[in-house]
């Protein structure tokens, strides 16, 4: 089993929690964290870029000039991917770039990028999060007492309006609850801060 320290909202060591070595104690994948990464991105991506070729191109109805005795190369249409203004030759057309990972790929990438920030010592648990005014510096002030003050993640469960109100202005702090945070985020980010509440909801439902 798996042991973090759980810190109260001045930074100190008030608990232990114990947590199953499914999640925080698998040896990282790297092959299937690649794999992630590669489906995340695609997933990003619009797909809209598009060219025309050649046939899709207005105008070049017409021969240019003769086909003989000008000296030239011989051409059918100002429209010609040799030619400028012309068509396109092999270019992108509109797709959807989306495909999926096995659910057990998913899984061990989820597991592989928790692991190895657990390895790094960079994942904090908080006793809990609780907010007076919903004030941008009282979650900064919580966050540095924790010695965390740069890409950030902070999962809670079901996120109060008070607490995301304070996050918006954190430029370099991403919230998200148990069911949204994903390997992606977590390889991006330097340090992931839980709830307790958070980490036993994570445990519940993401093995």
């Amino acid at each position: 089993m798996v042991e973090f320290a759980v810190h109260n909202l001045k930074g100190k060591e008030v608990d232990k929690l114990t947590v199953k070595d499914e999640i925080f104690a698998c040896s990282p994948h790297t092959a299937v964290l690649h794999e992630y990464v590669k489906m995340y991105l695609n997933n990003q991506r619009q797909g809209t870029a598009s060219t025309l070729t050649r046939g899709q191109v207005r105008g070049g109805g017409k021969k240019p000039f003769a086909q003989k005795h000008t000296g030239r190369a011989r051409a059918g249409s100002i429209r010609s991917p040799l030619w400028r203004g012309g068509g396109v030759i092999f270019g992108p057309s509109p797709r959807d770039y989306y495909y999926s990972l096995p659910k057990k790929k998913k899984r061990l990438a989820f597991y592989s990028a928790l692991s190895s920030l657990r390895e790094e010592g960079k994942i904090k648990v908080l006793e809990k999060l609780e907010l007076k005014e919903g004030k941008t510096k009282e979650l900064e002030k919580i966050l540095r007492s924790l010695k965390v003050e740069n890409k950030a993640i902070l999962v809670i469960d079901r996120i109060p309006e008070v607490v995301r109100k304070a996050a918006n202005n954190i430029e370099w702090l991403k919230l998200r609850d148990p069911l949204t945070l994903n390997p992606y985020e977590i390889l991006c980010a330097d340090w992931v801060v839980f709830t307790k509440d958070a980490l036993r909801k994570m445990e519940e439902v993401r093995i």
